[in-house]
């Protein structure tokens, strides 16, 4: 049950990565740097595994907060091994060539350009792509969790204020180390 909540309370944290566009990944290569994190370089690339080409800038503060806090869960020595192996398995049955709603065929079309703007097998890009945001997700909730503790899941409302709490709690976090973040591309 617990695993659950984590999971319901991480969704809006992933919704976090959504936003308006700014200019595309196009005229820039894979590996230039387009940020770096407490030493830990972003990538054109690492953008776009994760976004199609119209939103990966946008979704560049987006990456930078999900870098901060893997980074923040590992200085916790926070074990996120098995919530990543849990989200790495739930994310995998989301990649089916019979999925009938219209999340998962975006899903999959996703996956299918994706996978084909870097010259890989769908499965192989959806595998990079789940790895990642497994990780993304299972420090994001342990990191949430360590610092406020479990969301007590009595009523809609009681999840919202709990998410407007982590949402204040990874702003906080980016404040702390505005110093440590450097921004190529704005």
């Amino acid at each position: 049950m617990l695993k659950l909540v984590k999971f319901l309370t991480i969704v809006p944290f992933v919704l976090l990565f959504i936003g308006c566009s700014k200019d595309t990944t196009y005229d820039y290569p894979d590996d230039e740097v387009v940020a770096i994190v407490n030493g830990e370089e972003i990538t054109i690339k690492d953008l776009r595994i994760l976004y199609n080409d119209e939103q990966a800038l946008n979704r560049l503060d987006a990456t930078i907060k999900a870098t901060l806090v893997m980074q923040e869960a590992e200085r916790l020595g926070l074990d996120i091994s098995e919530d990543v192996e849990e989200n790495i398995e739930m994310r995998r049955q989301l990649l089916t060539k019979d999925a009938e709603s219209e999340a998962l065929k975006a899903n999959r079309e996703f996956a299918e350009s994706q996978a084909e703007k870097f010259h890989m097998e769908v499965e192989d890009y959806y595998e990079e792509y789940v790895t990642i945001t497994a990780n993304i997700n299972a420090s994001m909730a342990s990191y949430v969790h360590e610092k406020l503790g479990p969301p007590e899941v009595e009523s809609e409302e009681s999840i919202e204020e709990y998410n407007e709490k982590a949402n204040q709690l990874l702003d906080e976090l980016v404040k702390e180390y505005e110093d440590h973040i450097d921004i190529f591309i704005e």
